[in-house]
């Protein structure tokens, strides 16, 4: 059993920044058209990790959990930087050392400012750490300097990392594009249950993986892990998409290593949730309204 902590940065910024006072918004989709001598090649759909709004300003954020960063990431940001929708845009990275979480001894990669040219600004670049504890809420941030760096920083050819509390979002470009912001998705449940439950004193870890590699992404990974000292909970997070066998398939092998299973979905989903369920003869499983759980009269599309 093994959880990828890349979703578990993302709770712990969003938390993060609304903390700050921005109004955070989880997977942005972004549509773009992309052309080449006045013929469009494809449509490229895109998802932004977070999107945090302040003051009418709209600042991307995108979160990778290495310390490597990639060509396709830098082909990622290039998309979101040109696609004219931001006021600034940000790369987060948690850097990893070796089976640690700090960054003694560690280098870093840097971002070239002229991979960034022909762009309406260039991106930030900014680090952050998370630290275990043994007592709630067991995750949090914290500040880890980098004590080495793999080149010598010259200010003209690289974007300076900073630390995340010296992050500092600006207004660099009046964004053409409006994005569709909505927050009835099931990365807001999933967050707004992952608040709830950090506060109820819960360990609890998105994206818990379980199963051999050969199984796909998919099919083998529970949404949130619930522990305290009395029970483990696996929880399935469910809103527009629906209930797939395989998915059924895969929480009663969850249920068989006595691992309490809950589907938790909006109220206006939990009939035909429990048909699917009936379908395949499962009584096991607890379904749960995500209004009951996060006490609110308020659906999610509400917000």
């Amino acid at each position: 059993m093994a959880w990828a902590g890349e979703r578990l940065l993302q709770h712990l910024l969003w938390e993060y920044f609304e903390e700050k006072g921005y109004e955070v918004y989880g997977e942005v989709w972004i549509d773009k058209k992309y052309e080449m001598y006045d013929e469009v090649l494809l449509d490229k759909k895109d998802r932004v990790d977070l999107v945090v709004i302040k003051e009418g300003d709209v600042f991307g954020i995108e979160l990778k959990r290495r310390r490597e960063i990639k060509d396709e990431d830098k082909e990622q940001i290039k998309r979101y930087i040109s696609s004219e929708a931001f006021s600034d845009f940000v790369i987060i990275i948690q850097y990893k050392s070796y089976g640690m979480n700090d960054f003694i001894d560690e280098g870093i990669d840097l971002l070239g400012v002229s991979e960034f040219f022909d762009l309406p600004f260039t991106p930030k670049f900014a680090f952050t750490s998370i630290k275990e504890e043994k007592r709630p809420p067991f995750y949090a941030l914290y500040r880890a300097p980098i004590s080495k760096l793999y080149e010598q920083i010259n200010g003209e050819l690289f974007i300076p990392p900073v630390e995340l509390s010296n992050l500092r979002f600006e207004k660099r470009f009046e964004p053409k594009k409006k994005l569709i912001f909505t927050r009835d998705n099931e990365i807001t449940i999933e967050h707004n249950l992952w608040k709830k439950f950090r506060e109820q004193g819960y360990c609890v870890l998105p994206e818990v993986h379980i199963g051999g590699e050969e199984e796909t992404k998919k099919t083998n990974e529970i949404d949130l892990l619930l522990k305290n000292e009395n029970e483990i909970i696996a929880i399935e997070v469910k809103n527009k998409s629906p209930l797939k066998a395989d998915q059924i398939e895969f929480y009663r092998k969850v249920a068989d290593l006595g691992i309490t299973v809950w589907i938790v979905a909006p109220q206006k989903r939990l009939k035909s949730i429990q048909k699917m369920l009936s379908k395949k003869q499962l009584e096991g499983f607890q379904i749960h309204s995500y209004e009951s759980l996060i006490g609110t009269q308020k659906s999610i599309t509400d917000f």
